[in-house]
């Protein structure tokens, strides 16, 4: 049987990006190839789903959603772990890493909706990206009379779908100042945490990092308008990139075991903290209550999003993995991680 597995996906893709990375700093032998128009059926057939990226293993499943994934190639490549064990020593660091992870896949969403499908520049961009992966394109060919054409029309698809999908997330014009403001904080606090760090949790990367370097290969660092943003408030945002890119586990250290979180964490973890915290309690009251959206107050006024069962499934997910430890040391967890806003919501 084969070693290798493939991965369906595109190259301006968020989740594609976070999981290749993953797969090759686990040092797996993976085939890439674009989801296309010509493949598209049957890729979604056969992985009963019409999102990306898509996995097929060496035995042949057919696999999606990225963070299960991640759980199960660390638990057939258990050398290269990118989740902290569960074990008691290292439970500080497992729970930042899930709920870094849950933030950066479920809230980073909001601004690379907004800047790829509402910023002409970066539709241009990415978008344009986008569309020749699934026209089936080289990158590197250029477009003539017969392609440019096929191009656009898809080009144009996608931006219809994004400018549709995006104010469901509170991610349209109407909140473009929020928007703008929030990712700029973010980049910020970021870039003063990765002065002074390698990675989220130290000299090892974990699922948190490669969660956010998703967004920031797929979206952030190949838009323009927040690559912009990251030149000029978080070149050490630019330089962790680089960092993960080149990062392999055979040359990790062994995890960490924080007594207490990073000084320069903090801050970060009080942003992920308000808004996205906010959301959690709140989508899963109004999934409860049968409401198809929610509206929370944040620094840039009231917004109102969509219910999301997915964000609700990886937040009960993470809570689970919380409720599992003694009590003990749950109430060490508590101390740490109630202050900086990161408690309710996962002991709902």
């Amino acid at each position: 049987m084969s070693e290798r597995y493939t991965v369906y996906g595109m190259d301006a893709s968020y989740f594609t990006q976070k999981l290749l990375t993953l797969m090759a700093y686990k040092c797996l032998d993976v085939d890439y190839r674009h989801k296309t128009l010509a493949t598209r059926d049957h890729v979604e057939a056969a992985a009963k789903t019409h999102l990306i990226p898509v996995l097929v293993t060496p035995s042949g499943q057919w696999l999606h959603d990225s963070t299960p994934l991640a759980f199960m190639l660390d638990d057939e490549h258990p050398a290269s772990a990118v989740v902290p064990p569960a074990d008691p020593a290292h439970a500080l660091d497992r729970m930042l890493c899930r709920m870094l992870e849950d933030y950066f896949d479920e809230w980073l969403t909001r601004p690379a909706m907004h800047f790829r499908w509402f910023h002409e520049a970066d539709r241009q961009t990415s978008g344009v990206s986008l569309a020749r992966d699934l026209a089936g394109l080289d990158p590197a060919t250029p477009l003539d009379a017969a392609t440019q054409p096929l191009v656009d029309n898809v080009l144009d698809f996608l931006t219809r779908w994004g400018r549709s999908t995006a104010p469901k997330i509170a991610a349209g014009p109407d909140h473009a100042g929020a928007i703008a403001g929030d990712f700029a904080r973010l980049v910020s606090l970021l870039d003063q945490h990765f002065r002074a760090h390698a990675f989220l949790l130290g000299d090892r990367p974990c699922l948190a990092d490669f969660a956010l370097y998703g967004p920031l290969k797929a979206h952030f660092l190949a838009d323009p308008t927040p690559h912009a943003v990251i030149e000029a408030q978080g070149p050490a945002v630019r330089d962790y990139a680089g960092r993960m890119a080149a990062a392999r586990a055979a040359a990790a250290p062994e995890w960490p075991a924080h007594g207490g979180v990073p000084e320069t964490l903090a801050p970060v973890l009080q942003h992920v903290g308000q808004d996205f915290h906010a959301y959690l309690v709140a989508n899963r009251a109004a999934l409860q209550a049968r409401r198809d959206s929610v509206e929370i107050d944040t620094a840039y006024g009231p917004l109102t999003l969509a219910t999301r069962p997915y964000t609700e499934r990886t937040r009960a997910d993470t809570a689970a993995d919380l409720a599992g430890y003694e009590p003990a040391v749950r109430a060490r967890l508590e101390a740490e991680l109630a202050p900086l806003g990161l408690w309710r919501a996962y002991t709902l």
